[in-house]
């Protein structure tokens, strides 16, 4: 990996180096290197590994304004087509995919060689910083790291790496990955801090026309800011943040807690905690109950004022303010919980100087019961740093995605802040069912910081801001990133991502503005975005929200019936509703419902294992075929495999799995099958030894190939 062998011997050395904990990264509280100060150090000493990755946990170190302030940039392989505002190619999308039509890096340092192998330079930051992001959905060819002013890199290996496990640079022993995956690793980026202090360039050496997606995360700081650059000596996991990721409510009982218990009935609103004093909410605990629940997260209001302020710091509808929408999603993060039993747990931590008022307004026609807590403690209110808490939603109901491609605003907020997060909750009425017609966020995100003329922060498309890859259906949860839900069949009907900057937060001095691309692969009518935007703001800051009304929480309503449309990835396919093929419809019955294809779907329940289920398909001609399943995914989901006209080992006798934690759809290819002209029987063959598991078949399709 042509790592520097000082740095791997003194790393044996290290005495700090901690076995982690197997627990996840849930920490109600943050870890502070000196108190009221967040992790910095203060005064003449420098910046230290310790100092950057002691702020991986530290949601107090949020509510106060950087002390030694820096820009935080992003180097990435966006379209370089792409420069001026509004312009032509503005929403150019080549960003990576090879043979680009301006090469996605900063310089070219050789043209491509006879095998097309080339060096460009990704990044040359002259003054102190530290790198504390990498992305890549895949990168090919070799990266170079040169820190400061060595003559030979830090590290010379696969590019592939250096993105996913950059931390790997100053590991000796395989039995350490897993305790640095842990830590750092979350889906498709990692957040391992690599402070420099004079320079830090990045050299990668690969085909030109191969894929180079990549986004790296920097913070620059003034020439005078004192940083101490990483070696291996220095990495290792902290002890505060191993006792914190393993009892996440270790200080739960040193803070005051109020619970409260109501019920607000219609058009009505109550204040469910108010507190004066100088303090800090550390946790805020809510729970609704409603005959209809989903729409009464959606219908229910949170209001939280500090200090007085006319204008509300926080106003979002309930469930969206804890990262869900439609229902109740389960999923855990650094700032955010939701249990399955409806508990939501908020650990970002407002300080205020004198006063809270948390109010809850139901905006909906029916009754709606609160309970939860709300957990407050001691606060040192900086006047020169310390920021109240925002949190604001927004929707855009009803629009027709791609025509024309816009940019969506997250947020645009004036005066001096840092920005903390945001979560997307996406409705996608496109109904073409795979990610190859059907994937929404193929726009970038576009950050401006203090008046740019230019976006500092330019991405390669909505997922990878989010920390993950080619628009995947996967379901997942990381302390900074999130995708709990995703209903399908390849992302159509609901979707939620978040992504909390902690590490990575980003402060600006005079304004901040936050755009998506609405980049969708078909023109989508009907299509719904909402978002909410997380910062921290100094008194005074202001922003381009608007109070919720009742038509703004209207919810978001998917077609009762569709048709898969056979288009761009579905192109020359063609489907089938079981109903209409299977033979016998024995334990079987039809289950209603809108992200069924024709609104329905087939719900075959066997009785025992080795239970088979036929349907006839008829090909017009001889041939390749290419045959697919669109399949309902439940908790109640069973096993099965599949064969043809009774010939065993066709699909190598793999068994599929509809089980799933969650209700949603999802794509199955069968692969390819070499089909004579006429009648053919495709057999379902239950594999499940429990009773009571069903298979739910919502359609097939299938193309000649």
């Amino acid at each position: 990996m042509g790592i520097v062998a000082e740095r791997l011997k003194n790393f044996s050395a290290n005495k700090n180096a901690l076995v982690f904990s197997t627990g996840f990264f849930l920490c109600s509280f943050c870890v502070l290197r000196f108190a009221f100060c967040g992790s910095e150090v203060v005064g003449d000493e420098s910046l230290t590994f310790k100092d950057f990755v002691n702020e991986i946990a530290d949601l107090q170190g949020l509510t106060y304004f950087p002390q030694s302030n820096y820009k935080l940039v992003q180097y990435s392989s966006y379209d370089r087509s792409s420069k001026i505002n509004g312009g032509p190619n503005w929403f150019a999308n080549a960003d990576g995919f090879g043979n680009e039509p301006i090469p996605a890096f900063a310089k070219i340092l050789s043209v491509p060689d006879e095998t097309g192998v080339g060096r460009y330079l990704v990044c040359d930051i002259d003054c102190p910083g530290v790198i504390v992001r990498t992305w890549t959905a895949r990168f090919t060819g070799i990266i170079e790291l040169y820190l400061d002013d060595d003559s030979e890199p830090v590290y010379k290996g696969s590019a592939q790496d250096f993105f996913l496990k950059s931390y790997k640079i100053w590991m000796d022993k395989p039995g350490s990955e897993e305790l640095f995956d842990k830590v750092f690793s979350q889906n498709d980026a990692c957040y391992f801090p690599i402070p420099f202090s004079q320079r830090c360039k990045i050299i990668w050496q690969g085909n030109i026309s191969e894929i180079h997606f990549y986004q790296i995360q920097i913070r620059k700081y003034s020439p005078d800011t004192q940083i101490k650059t990483i070696t291996a000596q220095d990495v290792f996991v902290p002890k505060n943040i191993v006792r914190s990721f393993e009892n996440p409510g270790s200080k739960a009982n040193l803070l005051n807690k109020i619970d409260f218990n109501c019920e607000i009935e219609p058009g009505g609103k109550k204040d469910v905690f108010i507190d004066q004093g100088s303090k800090a909410v550390y946790e805020l605990k809510l729970k609704l109950s409603a005959p209809n629940l989903e729409a009464a997260l959606r219908q229910s209001i949170l209001v939280i004022e500090f200090d007085d302020f006319e204008i509300a710091q926080v106003v979002s509808p309930v469930g969206d303010f804890f990262g869900m929408a439609p229902g109740v999603i389960p999923y855990r993060s650094l700032p955010f919980t939701v249990q399955g039993s409806g508990l939501m747990t908020c650990d970002f931590v407002m300080p205020f100087q004198n006063k809270v008022k948390v109010n809850i307004r139901n905006y909906g026609p029916q009754n709606i019961r609160l309970e939860g807590a709300v957990k407050t403690g001691a606060y040192k209110w900086l006047p020169q740093r310390s920021m109240y808490f925002h949190a604001k939603w927004r929707i855009h109901q009803d629009l027709i995605a791609s025509d024309p491609l816009i940019d969506l605003p997250y947020i645009i907020a004036l005066g001096r802040g840092c920005f903390v997060g945001t979560s997307a909750l996406i409705m996608n009425t496109g109904n073409i069912p795979s990610g190859g017609g059907n994937w929404w966020g193929e726009g970038d995100e576009k950050i401006y910081v203090d008046n740019e003329k230019f976006p500092s922060i330019f991405g390669t498309g909505s997922e990878d801001y989010f920390n993950y890859s080619w628009g995947t259906n996967q379901i997942f949860s990381y302390p900074y990133c999130g995708q709990p839900k995703v209903d399908g069949p390849a992302n159509r009907g609901f979707t939620v991502n978040y992504r909390w900057h902690i590490l990575d937060k980003i402060p600006f001095d005079q304004n901040f503005s936050f755009y998506m691309e609405l980049f969708h692969h078909d023109v989508t009518p009907g299509f719904s975005y909402a978002t909410i935007a997380y910062y921290y703001g100094m008194p005074g800051i202001r922003d381009d929200s608007v109070f919720v009304t009742k038509n703004d929480i209207k919810k978001p309503q998917m077609p009762a019936a569709w048709t898969p449309k056979a288009a761009l990835g579905t192109e020359g396919y063609s489907f089938y509703e079981p109903g209409s093929l299977a033979l016998s419809m024995d334990n079987c019955v039809e289950e209603s419902g809108w992200r069924y294809s024709e609104g329905k779907c087939l719900l075959w329940k066997p009785l025992k294992k080795d239970e088979t289920k036929d349907f006839e398909l008829s090909v017009p001609a001889d041939g390749v075929y290419i045959i697919n399943l669109t399949c309902k995914n439940s908790p109640n989901g069973g096993l099965y495999s599949v064969n043809m006209d009774k010939a065993p080992g066709i699909y190598s006798d793999k068994n599929f799995s509809t089980k799933s934690n969650m209700l949603c759809s999802r794509n199955v290819c069968l692969g390819q099958v070499d089909l004579r002209k006429g009648k053919h029987i495709l057999t379902f063959v239950n594999q499940s030894e429990l009773t009571g598991s069903e298979i739910g078949l919502d359609f097939i399709w299938i193309k000649r190939k």
